[in-house]
C-alpha cells in the first residue's frame, strides 16, 4: 500500500534491548533521520519507519538496476534476507 511509502522498516526487534515501546522507538528514529534530497517523507507508524523516496530517484535507481549483467542477483554472505 503506497500510502505507507516505499519502503517499511519494523523496529519491533529493538524494543526488548531499548526497553521501550516499538512506536516511541520508531518516532525517535524518525526523528533523528537526516534530510536527504532522495527522501520525500519519513513517518513513524506504529511500530514501523516508512519512507517515502522522490519518484525521479526511484526511476533512476530502476533505470540502473536493468542495465546490470545480473538483474535481481546479489552475493549474500550468510545472512537471512526478509523480503514481504
Amino acid at each position: 500500500n503506497l500510502d505507507h511509502g516505499h519502503l517499511s522498516f519494523p523496529v519491533f526487534s529493538l524494543a526488548k534491548k531499548l526497553k521501550k515501546a516499538p512506536p516511541l522507538i520508531a518516532q525517535e528514529l524518525a526523528s533523528k533521520i537526516v534530510s536527504n534530497p532522495d527522501l520525500k517523507s519519513v513517518q513513524a507508524v506504529g511500530g514501523y519507519l516508512n519512507f517515502t523516496f522522490h519518484n525521479i530517484y526511484l526511476q533512476n535507481h530502476l533505470i540502473s538496476e536493468t542495465q546490470k549483467d545480473k538483474i535481481g542477483f546479489q552475493k549474500q554472505n550468510g545472512k537471512r534476507v526478509v523480503i514481504d
